[in-house]
């Protein structure tokens, strides 16, 4: 199983130490969505999707079993969350480009292309056209 596609969100204002939201394709069947990106004082790292407990803990609802596997996600998407920092863009996704690739472990971030890039105001630009065609 390899991650097949990659898409980045970033907040617009950063306040806290949320700084991105991603998503990923697994084998272009199975997404992930609302993989946290948190920075702390030590760097960045995932918090994976969860739900909150009746015992108000947080119990991860999809998670990489092994370190080694969670290790090379977040090498991956940390490595793409980069490059969208320094391009300033709101979202951006990416997908794998190699045909040759088995497994998550084999896989590296120059192996990734850009395939779709959105400016903050395109996002609000975005907005502004569905609302106004939902007037109509």
């Amino acid at each position: 199983m390899i991650i097949t596609s990659v898409k980045i969100r970033r907040p617009e204002n950063v306040t806290s130490k949320l700084v991105g939201i991603c998503s990923i394709t697994l084998d272009d069947m199975i997404a992930v969505h609302d993989i946290k990106i948190l920075s702390a004082s030590e760097g960045s790292f995932l918090a994976m999707p969860s739900r909150k407990t009746p015992s108000n803990t947080f119990k991860d609802i999809v998670h990489p079993i092994n370190k080694p596997a969670r290790e090379k996600i977040e090498t991956i998407v940390l490595g793409l969350f980069n490059e969208t920092e320094k391009e300033s863009y709101a979202s951006q996704e990416f997908k794998y480009k190699r045909n040759d690739c088995k497994s998550l472990l084999e896989q590296e971030i120059e192996d990734f292309e850009t395939v779709e890039s959105k400016s903050h105001d395109s996002f609000i630009n975005e907005s502004l056209r569905k609302e106004i065609s939902s007037w109509k």
